[in-house]
């Protein structure tokens, strides 16, 4: 379709064609059929054929950004945007294109201050087009390069230019799903009820609803005014805080974030406002996610202060024979690969003749059960290498951080004067906590316990090893003191709560309440405590409590006496945050409902989103025994209990129980082959697993059942978003005169 001179100008001047460019309809049209063809290079060469003709052109400065951004030209478009940008400072099209091209090169502090620049350029009723296709893309951008809290605010903002519109949805449900975060980073709000003694309420709201519709300069601006009343309400300097979040402006929100724990500790330093504050403190010196050394992100994360290295020692070998007959005569020592299960590097590198895991004592009699006791654990690798041309036999030793003097001590003693002076090279480093939270069990390769067994000893290992060690050992952001000292002075308590919601994450999550909790005891620290309700349940104290109350505390409330149909609006919510605690408490809840009290749909996903809960868990009787109670209903209903069978597989394949996998395989096949929608997730599931292929064909690399099993709630019938290809303007038809235009034309 041809372009028409009464549709506005791709430059974004805010003009018709007619009253901005008329003389380049043609040579416009031209550049937008070549667009729509994908002829990118050809579109480049003739416009800068144009430039030549038509200086400081608007249209051609946009079409051009766009075939240098399609043509992954980043540094090429980013000076064309800046060009156009100081050349037109009002035009919305080129800070847009400025902003892109920004985030593209991790310039993102900037990105964001001149994709809020676009926003508060916009005076229409309706947000620009050009502009909602930048948000989500400096918000994917920096999603991409670990920057969440900023990401999720673009995503928020863009949602509420656009509410229920898949597009806008998208990229909110990407920052929410990624599982490198956790709920309270993603979920920063800055919406909380003013303090009634607060002499400016007016002008703080003013400012709040500033931020809420995109203008996050003046917003901010408004509040930074508001700065020297912070000691009245000390929750201006959080909201602040986050706020210069959104910039980046991480010092800033530092500085703030100490003000607020300060003021809040005079008052009530036992409050969890401030356990928060500090573990966003902590998430703040994340290097992932916020430290940035010119333009590269750093690696490795040192919440506690707790890093040590992992470091590789080479010993020479006098004699290689003497020295493997040594080694395979010690018992704590298990041979796990040699040169013909070792794929080595290249011909210059050749694998090693034998690697052998280093346990901390020998294995238990054969037929012996495994106990915590008895059970070997891995302290290390050690890898023998025969003489090369260039190299004399060598022993490389990797041990375990925590083992290291164990390791190096047992092998000085075994091997003595057969090894020659070490060299030693530091491979990366990691952090203590992490790797002391792992216990490394080995076992004969014939005597493998069981999943549950081998989660038994791991339980042990925790309860009896992991938290004495951890709250005696010293950490660089405790000053250097440990937990079981620390805990002793008020000053440090809600930082040591702080790292406790951090450690949570890093065990089992069967496990995490249980052994936090019992960290908690052992330091005399209070647990988190049950939220109160409001005297009076109506529909507008429940609405007000649960905005009032931040997500990652909702499984603390008691839902018993909520009315039942308040639950599954709250169990949309916490499924859609992926909040696991708030999912099992909300089902559990409305499950124990009469199945009259909701609909069947609703019930169904309950029962979805628990085994799935089970599942993660890895608690596969609590899961088959919610099947079985939802097949009962299905039953009783006269309902399918497909979904319930296709479940149970699932269950199964997880726990690699390949008898009874076999068996539901049968049944559905056979019993459920008339239902379509089952049979197409039954195929999803088996292509995942590697069972089968894309194309329906048998995976003949897959002999052994299914490769990594994991349980969806696609089933449950809750409305999400569906993942979508990269939204463009170009994608959602414009309501203006623009028609299907290929170069996209702004309202």
């Amino acid at each position: 379709m041809a372009l028409d001179s009464y549709f506005f100008c791709p430059g974004g001047r805010d003009k018709k064609i007619r009253f901005c460019c008329p003389d380049k309809l043609k040579e416009l049209d031209q550049i937008d059929s070549m667009l729509t063809g994908g002829q990118m290079a050809a579109c480049l060469t003739f416009i800068e054929q144009l430039e030549k003709k038509y200086s400081d052109c608007a249209c051609l400065d946009s079409a051009k950004c766009m075939v240098l951004r399609t043509l992954g030209r980043w540094d090429e478009a980013l000076e064309v945007a800046q060009k156009f940008s100081s050349r037109e400072p009002e035009n919305i099209v080129a800070k847009t294109e400025l902003a892109i091209n920004q985030a593209a090169l991790k310039m993102n502090a900037e990105s964001i201050a001149t994709l809020v620049d676009a926003i508060e350029l916009n005076k229409k009723g309706q947000m620009n087009q050009a502009i909602l296709f930048a948000m989500f893309a400096v918000g994917r951008c920096l999603l991409e390069d670990g920057f969440i809290v900023s990401a999720v605010a673009i995503a928020k903002q863009l949602q509420s230019y656009m509410p229920g519109k898949r597009e806008t949805a998208e990229l909110l449900n990407l920052c929410i799903a990624s599982p490198d975060y956790p709920l309270f980073l993603k979920e920063q709000n800055i919406e909380q009820n003013c303090s009634e003694d607060f002499p400016e309420k007016t002008a703080f709201y003013e400012a709040i609803l500033s931020l809420k519709t995109g203008y996050w300069k003046k917003g901010l601006q408004k509040l930074e005014s508001l700065l020297p009343l912070g000691q009245k309400w000390p929750y201006l300097y959080r909201i602040v805080a986050i706020v210069r979040l959104w910039f980046n402006d991480f010092k800033g929100c530092v500085e703030l974030l100490k003000q607020f724990i300060a003021e809040l500790s005079q008052s009530d330093p036992d409050l969890e406002d401030i356990i928060d504050a500090q573990t966003l403190l902590l998430y703040l010196d994340h290097p992932r996610l916020f430290r940035h050394n010119e333009g590269m992100v750093l690696e490795q994360t040192d919440f506690f202060g707790d890093k040590i290295n992992v470091n590789l020692w080479t010993y020479p070998v006098n004699n290689f024979d003497a020295v493997l007959e040594q080694l395979l005569s010690m018992p704590t020592l298990d041979i796990i690969g040699d040169e013909t299960t070792i794929s080595r590097q290249d011909e210059e590198h050749p694998a090693p003749k034998k690697i052998f895991a280093i346990l901390n004592q020998p294995f238990p009699e054969i037929g012996e059960t495994a106990t915590f006791e008895n059970t070997p654990y891995f302290q290390g690798v050690l890898s023998l290498f025969g003489a090369e041309t260039d190299r004399p036999a060598r022993i490389e030793l990797n041990p375990i951080p925590i083992y290291k003097d164990l390791v190096l001590d047992f092998i000085q003693n075994k091997l003595g004067t057969m090894l020659g002076e070490p060299s030693q090279k530091t491979l990366t480093q990691n952090s203590w906590t992490d790797i002391k939270a792992v216990r490394r069990f080995h076992y004969r390769s014939f005597e493998i316990p069981s999943e549950e067994k081998e989660f038994e000893l791991y339980e042990k290992y925790l309860e009896n090893v992991f938290v004495n060690d951890w709250i005696q050992h010293s950490f660089k952001n405790l000053d250097d003191q440990s937990p079981e000292i620390a805990a002793q002075k008020p000053e440090y308590c809600s930082k040591i709560q702080a790292f406790l919601n951090i450690l949570e994450m890093r065990i089992h999550p069967r496990l995490a309440e249980k052994i936090i909790n019992n960290i908690r005891l052992r330091l005399n620290l209070e647990s988190p405590k049950a939220i109160l309700l409001p005297d009076e349940l109506s529909r507008a104290n429940i609405q007000t409590l649960m905005a009032e109350t931040p997500v990652w505390r909702w499984h603390r409330i008691d839902y018993s006496k909520f009315p039942t149909s308040e639950l599954f609006p709250l169990l949309q919510i916490v499924h859609f945050l992926r909040d696991e605690k708030s999912i099992f408490k909300l089902a559990s809840e409305l499950l124990n409902r009469p199945m009259s009290a909701m609909k069947q749909e609703e019930r169904s996903a309950a029962f979805s989103l628990l085994i799935s809960y089970y599942l993660d868990y890895e608690a596969f009787e609590d899961a088959l025994l919610c099947i079985a109670k939802a097949r009962n209903e299905s039953e009783e209903l006269k309902r399918s209990d497909a979904q319930w069978n296709l479940s149970e597989l699932i269950v199964y394949g997880q726990k690699k129980d390949m008898r009874r996998f076999s068996d539901m395989m049968q049944h559905l096949t056979t019993e459920h082959k008339k239902e379509p929608e089952i049979m197409q997730q039954l195929q999803s599931f088996l292509i995942r697993w590697g069972i089968i292929n894309p194309d329906g064909t048998v995976n003949r690399m897959s002999s052994s059942g299914p490769n990594q099993p994991s349980f969806s709630a696609s089933n449950a019938n809750i409305t999400q978003s569906k993942p979508s290809e990269l939204w463009t303007p170009e994608s959602e038809k414009s309501s203006s005169q623009a028609g299907n235009s290929k170069l996209w034309v702004p309202d």
